[in-house]
C-alpha cells in the first residue's frame, strides 16, 4: 500500500498509525511524508504536489506494467 501524507496534514498521526499497523500485520507499506505540505496538497498547482503526483505514477506503473 502506498500511503502519501503531507506534514501539516491534520490526518498526519492517523495515516502514521494505519500504516504502522498494516506493516504489523504484514502488509509491504510505503509510507511518503512531505514536508510542508497540509491536506489535499496534491489538488494544488505545487511543485510539491506535482512532485508527489509524479511519485505515485511512477509507484503504480512499477506495479501495474507486466515485467518481461
Amino acid at each position: 500500500m502506498l500511503i502519501v501524507i503531507g506534514e501539516q496534514d491534520i490526518l498526519l498521526e492517523d495515516n502514521l498509525a494505519v500504516a504502522s499497523r498494516l506493516a504489523v500485520a504484514g502488509n509491504e507499506v510505503d509510507l511518503r511524508v512531505y514536508p510542508a505540505s497540509p491536506h489535499a496538497f496534491t489538488g494544488h498547482a505545487t511543485p510539491m504536489a506535482r512532485s508527489a503526483l509524479s511519485s505515485i505514477d511512477e509507484w503504480l506503473w512499477a506495479r501495474l506494467t507486466p515485467t518481461g
